[in-house]
This record gives structure tokens, sequence and C-alpha cells, in this order.
């Protein structure tokens, strides 16, 4: 159903048995929306996002922030830094950054990493995971790179940081679009 074709009585399942034994339900509630996500507020972790264009500037590369809605080319260098704060330690927490389309990671491989964060590395056709056995109170920055292959709009979905045994600490970037000449 769309938009105003829900009604309030959609979002409330019910369950009837008849009969002997055990039953087993689940429900889940699937929707889209044109919105983009807005970040968590402050908790006991966040995560943030930020994307930057990677340019070579002489024999150096500098980094241009880029905004929500900027444009790049197909071909350029794009790099990703997801913050995570925490302000207890956690062990065993998951990240994943979904990854807009028309976008190839730089970094096919997956691996550990050892850059400020201990950390497992898998870059997937749609997100990048990040798997932290041990993550201590603090700010850490995780990088990496994406190239843009297609001219278009692109959205990238929210990036998730969840810890894996208490998963009700969690949280979320912001969406982010990118337009691709």
């Amino acid at each position: 159903k769309y938009g105003a074709e829900i009604a309030s009585g959609d979002l409330t399942p019910s369950v009837k048995k008849k009969g002997p034994g055990l039953a087993f339900a689940s429900f889940t509630g699937i929707y889209t929306t044109d919105r983009q996500a807005k970040e968590s507020p402050d908790g006991m972790m966040n995560v943030s996002r930020r994307y930057f264009l990677r340019q070579k500037e002489g024999s150096d590369y500098s980094l241009k922030p880029l905004s929500d809605g900027d444009a790049v080319r197909v071909g350029d260098e794009v790099e990703v830094h997801l913050t995570v704060r925490t302000r207890s330690q956690f062990e065993y927490v998951h990240i994943k950054d979904p990854k807009a389309a028309g976008f190839e990671a730089e970094q096919l491989t997956s691996g550990w990493k050892w850059e400020q964060l201990a950390r497992y590395e898998e870059p997937r056709d749609s997100l990048t995971n990040f798997f932290v056995e041990w993550l201590p109170h603090g700010e850490y920055v995780l990088k990496y790179r994406l190239r843009p292959t297609a001219p278009g709009t692109f959205k990238a979905g929210a990036a998730v940081i969840q810890s894996m045994y208490a998963p009700e600490f969690a949280a979320h970037s912001a969406g982010f679009t990118l337009n691709v000449k």
C-alpha cells in the first residue's frame, strides 16, 4: 500500500490460533521513503559520515569536503570518513556503510587493518562492513575510498553502528546524495 492507502489498522497485526500445539508468528514492517535519514542523537555510541573529493595538487593530495547534493565526475576519487564515537567500551561491534549505486570501492579485498582501531574490513558490492572486536571509549575515524562509475544522482543510505551482542546499542549517520557528471 502507498501513502493515503495505509490506515492505522494496517499497522496493528494480530494472530489467532486454533487447535492444540505450538504456533509461532513473526511480523515485519517494510517501508520506504524519499527522505534521507537524519543522524542519530548523541548516545552511548554514534557514527557520522563525511565525503571528500581527493585531488592531486603537485605531488601531494588534498581533501575537499563534499556537501549533500554536491557533484563529482566519473572516475574522481572520493574518500569516505566514518567517525565513530563511544562513551563506553564495547566488544564485537558491527559498522556497515552502504554505498550509493554507481560507486565502486577502490580496495576490493577484505582484511584486517590496524590504523587507530583494529578492525576487519569487508568491501561488498552494496556496502562496506567493519567488524571491531574491541572498541574502547573515544573517537575513531575509519577511512576508505570510492570511485563513481556512472553519471546520475545517487543516494547513500545511513551508515549504522551496532553492538552485535547488545543490539539495543546502535546509532546511524545521516543519508547522503551525490551527483555524478
